[in-house]
């Protein structure tokens, strides 16, 4: 499954999820993805997938109409109407230039604003538009949105609002013309790009030479009034059409189009400037843009640039520094290919990119093919995102030792990481390895980590850490007088996989008399009499347990009887961590009444009580019933401490120093125990087992009961 995944997402290769059908009848030249994810396509068109739109549509995430768009009859008049350029306003207005006389049937000369259903903004009434004054067609080409909701307009017009500003205009917010935006002589050919700096000044490019009668080759930064900015190196300038220029973080530029040297350095139709317009040698495209083109001039028309530097550039060619490249390329931030993104194979020119939140590229132009499949005018491509190579591994560690959970991937770099915890990011966790140590309780549970790149994000499988309280005894190994004595740390003492508190209670029926060593561990016990011995015998002596140590009167299960079931129940006996203690393990509390039934799971969870008692009929040296050679030593306490109001049964530990037990399990001078306990020491009546008690699961002597002592540590 995985495999198929990455294959389907690979870079370059048509994302099939986006389907726009039929497409568009012509060309699609403009597009913007609005935050929603809705995009703002725009062109010289009058169908999209069937239905009527002239020039513009918004189209849902997946490729389809958004009906809720409705630009009425769209832009109209003048030869081949078109959208040329769109941006997108803070408030969700649409402003949208090119050629065309009229909007929905309202006259709007080559620029309008719509609302964010489709229909015109009457607020926005440039009056009477961009006009040329000659046969030629009129239209804005490019265009930037200031901080202040000004508009900076670019195109082939000689008048804006009846008043001469060659090729070049500012807007009032209400469509009027900005006068204090001086641009004096102008362009003195086509602007078709414009930004704007975050200083307030502007960079124009084109195909002109002369801006407000002062040599600019093709380029030229504006001071915010609208005056030439002589710092910005202009002469010479580019050798041809410079088509598009956007502001890099530093202060710098890159500019693409149709030249092949740019201020006396050789770049083929893409080079990177310095703050003063010299060209930045680290950029290095070798040759460059090469092959196909209109009249076989090659052009960069497009370029969409991502916050990791590398960049998208589309255009009419077919190689890019020797490499076929149709119409598409991706670079690194130095300028050469980025052989990750194949070649697309488009089948004619595009026109314009736009690369969305996930990484994905959307691109519109005249081709009706991508890498093999049909696409008329608009597709959109996996960028490929990070490919996770080896996933984080579960895993199980006991209390206060360290974890480390590791994920590797393969992406474009900067590469990034973010772990999750339960489903909540960890703020500090953004490395490829999450460390923790000293775990705790609180540190079980899920982890996963996403990998995020320029390209896109991949979110590793979940990876489940299990955290264990400290070993309940140590592994015994035989000597030669066949006694068995401990020698280092032991956990599973039930053999049953996971080491937590299910082993003490396995230690306490052990030492109960109940069941023999077996293959050097301690044997489970049946202590229901259901004929199994499983988990319900062991929770069926917690649960005496933690019932003989509640209150007499406090009948929990309301049976009006006082015996081992008085358990209190828990306010969740569904949750999977009822007891919240922050583990998932055995002591979790689960609903059950019969503490005799073998499918009984009782709530552990208790009152305050005072500490009490429990005597267990531990074997002598006498005894030939014993399991085992014995030696005859004073008699040791397993110890369970008062427990405050709500406190689980699972908290129960033993203390220490050294002590004994009469079966050969614990030598005396035994002193590595892990177990500690921080109360003072009582003892726990144990309800089962009793001198007098012919019923005993074990031989019984007569005698009074041996006590398994725990002094106070």
């Amino acid at each position: 499954m995985a495999a198929a995944f990455a294959q389907s997402s690979s870079p370059g290769l048509v994302d099939l999820s986006f389907d726009p059908g039929s497409g568009v009848d012509a060309t699609v030249q403009s597009i913007v993805v609005q935050p929603d994810g809705k995009i703002i396509v725009g062109g010289w068109f009058t169908t999209f997938n069937g239905t009527a739109r002239n020039g513009i549509v918004r189209l849902n995430a997946d490729g389809s109409v958004d009906a809720a768009f409705n630009p009425g009859t769209g832009v109209e008049g003048g030869v081949d109407p078109r959208v040329y350029c769109a941006s997108l306003q803070a408030d969700g207005k649409i402003l949208i230039g090119g050629a065309f006389s009229a909007f929905d049937g309202t006259p709007r000369k080559g620029l309008a604003r719509l609302n964010a259903n489709g229909s015109l903004d009457s607020s926005f009434t440039p009056t009477p538009g961009v006009e040329r004054g000659d046969a030629f067609g009129t239209f804005v080409y490019g265009m930037a949105i200031q901080s202040d909701g000004k508009v900076v307009i670019g195109g082939n017009f000689t008048n804006c609002n009846g008043v001469p500003r060659p090729c070049l205009a500012r807007l009032h917010g209400d469509g009027s013309l900005d006068t204090n935006f001086n641009v004096g002589a102008g362009a003195d050919h086509w602007v078709t790009c414009v930004a704007v700096q975050p200083d307030g000044k502007l960079m124009i490019a084109g195909d002109f030479t002369h801006y407000d009668g002062t040599a600019c080759g093709r380029m030229a930064r504006l001071q915010a009034n609208g005056a030439l900015d002589t710092t910005f190196l202009t002469n010479p300038g580019a050798d041809r059409w410079v088509q598009q220029i956007l502001l890099r973080p530093g202060g710098q530029y890159l500019a693409a189009g149709k030249f092949t040297s740019i201020n006396s350095t050789n770049r083929h139709r893409i080079a990177l400037l310095n703050a003063d317009g010299t060209v930045d040698p680290a950029f290095d495209p070798g040759a460059g843009v090469e092959g196909g083109g209109f009249e076989g001039t090659p052009t960069v028309i497009s370029l969409a640039v991502l916050p990791s530097g590398y960049l998208y550039i589309g255009g009419d060619f077919t190689n890019y520094n020797t490499a076929l490249r149709q119409h598409l390329a991706r670079l690194r931030p130095n300028g050469s290919l980025d052989t990750n993104f194949p070649n697309a194979a488009l089948s004619a020119r595009l026109w314009t990119t736009a690369v969305q939140p996930d990484g994905r590229l959307l691109i519109g132009g005249e081709f009706t093919n991508v890498n093999g499949v049909a696409r008329s005018r608009i597709a959109c491509l996996h960028a490929g995102a990070p490919v996770i190579t080896a996933q984080p591994v579960s895993q199980a560690v006991t209390l206060g030792s360290n974890a480390v959970l590791s994920v590797t991937a393969q992406g474009a770099e900067p590469t990034s990481y973010q772990w999750w915890f339960n489903a909540a990011p960890l703020p500090v966790a953004t490395n490829a390895s999450l460390a923790i140590e000293g775990a705790s309780l609180v540190h079980a549970g899920s982890y996963f980590v996403v990998v995020t790149d320029s390209f896109g994000s991949a979110t590793s499988q979940v990876a489940t850490l299990r955290v264990f309280r400290a070993d309940a005894l140590p592994p015994a190994t035989t000597n030669s007088a066949g006694a068995l004595v401990l020698t280092n740390s032991f956990g599973d003492v039930n053999d049953d996989g996971p080491v937590n508190l299910f082993d003490l209670v396995a230690l306490v029926h052990h030492l109960s008399g109940v069941r023999p060593l077996a293959a050097n561990r301690l044997a489970r016990a049946e202590l229901n009499q259901d004929g199994q011995v499983t988990h319900a015998d062991r929770r069926l002596l917690a649960d005496m347990i933690a019932a003989r140590h509640a209150k007499a009167e406090d009948d929990f299960d309301e049976d009006e009887l006082d015996n081992a079931a008085e358990i209190q129940r828990g306010t969740n006996p569904f949750d999977p961590d009822s007891d919240h203690d922050g583990g998932l393990d055995g002591w979790e509390a689960v609903e059950g009444t019969d503490p005799l039934n073998a499918q009984s799971r009782m709530n552990l969870i208790v009152v305050a009580r005072p500490p009490v008692q429990v005597i267990h009929p531990l074997v002598q040296d006498t005894d030939t019933n014993a399991p085992g050679p014995v030696v005859a030593r004073p008699p040791i306490q397993v110890i369970f401490p008062a427990m405050p109001e709500g406190e689980e049964v699972g908290a129960i530990t033993l203390a220490r120093p050294p002590v004994q037990v009469i079966h050969p399990l614990l030598q005396s001078e035994d002193t590595n125990s892990a177990l500690v306990l921080a109360r003072p020491p009582v003892m726990v009546i144990h309800p089962l087992i009793k001198d007098t008690d012919t019923n005993a699961p074990g031989p019984v002597l007569a005698r009074p009961p041996v006590q398994v002592v725990n002094p106070t540590p």
